[in-house]
């Protein structure tokens, strides 16, 4: 293929990235997670996610890892990524907080640490000191239990 052939038909950067992202995620598809967001417990369905979600990244670390640092250095490779990745992850966190119910105090924590549960990153790191997907699925559901119980009364340490 020559340069002039892919410049007729991606006008921009942004086409070309969401075409490439479009066969890329054709041939590695994320998981589905209306199974695991419907059975069992809160705690369980939270399990079933992060097993399959850090399954995916385990088959995709290497393009996962290559798009997430590209992404810092290319604003069209961002752009899209917010619209598609990430706009998937806050359904994916808003689902997981409906499901394990948190109360107002503790909500807002619990979303938080849902979030950084969900990110790559974290996986990778949790990978490295490792774990496998399982170990690393019970540790961080009961990180996101415990940050739902947190209340926002306390008080912070003197400081």
């Amino acid at each position: 293929m020559q340069r002039l052939t892919v410049y007729n038909n991606f006008p921009d950067e942004r086409d070309l990235f969401a075409a490439c992202q479009h066969h890329w995620l054709a041939q590695n598809p994320p998981p589905a997670f209306a199974a695991a967001l419907s059975s069992g417990s809160g705690r369980e369905r939270l399990e079933g996610v992060l097993r399959d979600l850090y399954g995916w990244y385990r088959r995709t670390e290497r393009m996962s890892t290559n798009i997430r640092r590209d992404r810092e250095l290319l604003p069209a490779l961002d752009e899209l990524m917010i619209e598609t990745s990430d706009a998937r992850l806050t359904v994916l966190v808003d689902a997981l907080v409906s499901s394990l119910g948190a109360r107002a105090p503790g909500r807002r924590e619990q979303r938080a640490v849902l979030a950084l549960t969900l990110d790559f990153w974290t996986w990778r790191r949790l990978k490295r000191e490792g774990l496998d997907d399982a170990s690393a699925a019970r540790l961080m559901a009961t990180a996101v239990q415990a940050a739902g119980s947190v209340s926002q009364t306390t008080a912070p340490p003197p400081g």
